[in-house]
């Protein structure tokens, strides 16, 4: 597994979750960075400080944090929620990450099998999901800001467009680009 999971009580003293999860989902929703990790209960009883630590969590008092390879901490935040089954036991946590006050960037490339489509790329800095106006007179489409998801759009006509994106919040909050289509060869 990538990450150490540690779990600390009011006191601030980690306990390092020795037990493998048999599941662990970490994911960005509307600006909250969450984790959800759960354990095979006979897995986590094999090291008692672990089952204990975990049995003995409670929403809002434990934080629980994932550290990398390096140690370097990746997440942390406060337990929300605490499940418990006959056979898993499910710690959920989260952490409101607040939005940066960077400048939006936005990607576009040629689509190397088809020089009309362009590939677009939005990074909202943490603000949350845009719409991207393609300046072809084609509907509006959405991206979720999030700077790895694509968005493919083929242009009819070779021209220059201005390709705006705004954020879908806070329309104030936008960008835009010319592109020249088609696309060169190996952009």
């Amino acid at each position: 597994m990538p990450y150490k999971i540690h779990l600390a009580a009011e006191n601030g003293e980690p306990v390092e979750i020795t037990a493998k999860p048999t599941s662990l989902d970490i994911e960005l929703k509307e600006e909250t960075w969450s984790v959800c990790a759960t354990w095979c209960r006979r897995a986590l009883s094999d090291d008692p400080e672990s089952f204990l630590a975990v049995t003995r969590a409670w929403p809002g008092r434990e934080d629980l944090s994932l550290t990398g390879r390096d140690n370097a901490e990746v997440f942390s935040g406060k337990v929300t929620k605490v499940g418990f089954t006959d056979e898993h036991i499910t710690l959920e946590a989260a952490n409101p990450q607040e939005p940066s006050d960077e400048v939006m960037e936005m990607t576009v490339e040629g689509d190397a099998a088809n020089p009309m489509q362009a590939v677009i790329t939005v990074d909202n800095k943490g603000h949350g999901p845009v719409t991207i106006t393609f300046g072809d007179g084609s509907p509006d489409e959405q991206n979720p800001g999030d700077g790895v998801t694509q968005t493919f759009h083929v242009y009819a006509v070779e021209n220059v467009y201005d390709l705006t994106v705004w954020d879908v919040d806070d329309p104030a909050r936008n960008f835009s680009n010319q592109v020249a289509v088609p696309f060169p060869a190996g952009s």
